[in-house]
């Protein structure tokens, strides 16, 4: 039981790292998508 409370943990935990990697990884992409559509919208006008 105990040990399962123990893996069950480890895995909650690398969850959450996962998680905080992901939420970064979008905000990046997202910053990218929008200077460049920025970019382009300047070379439009």
């Amino acid at each position: 039981m105990f040990r399962i409370l123990c893996i069950c943990f480890i895995y909650v935990e690398i969850d959450e790292v996962y998680i905080i990697a992901y939420k970064f990884i979008l905000n990046f992409i997202y910053k990218k998508i929008l200077l460049l559509y920025s970019v382009l919208y300047i070379n439009k006008a």
